[in-house]
């Protein structure tokens, strides 16, 4: 592996086989994939915004700035482990259309 970093475990191994390039950075293919998954979400992460704002505030303390704050994070949170676990979910869907075109480039 000339101007790359020697693989030092086992471990390794798999991520050659899961479309990252010998030479130590993400092929295209695993880049796309990524992308989707963060397009993902993305999209995820927008549709719990729009469902928290359909729930009625009030109640018997106003929370104020710091549980927006809380919630927003929470819902950062909740929309990346949903994206990263879903399977046959929009992200799939985008990266099956989208990797068809990548070429050998």
């Amino acid at each position: 592996m000339s101007g790359g970093v020697p693989l030092k475990s086992a471990a390794a191994a798999p991520m050659l086989r899961s479309g990252v390039e010998a030479s130590g950075g993400p092929g295209r293919a695993e880049r796309l994939r990524h992308a989707t998954k963060e397009f993902e979400s993305v999209f995820i992460q927008e549709m719990l915004k729009a469902m928290r704002s359909t729930v009625p505030e009030g109640g018997l303390v106003d929370a104020g700035q710091s549980e927006d704050m809380f919630t927003s994070l929470l819902d950062e949170h909740v929309a990346r482990a949903a994206a990263e676990r879903s399977e046959g979910g929009l992200a799939d869907a985008l990266y099956r259309q989208f990797v068809g075109r990548l070429g050998d480039g």
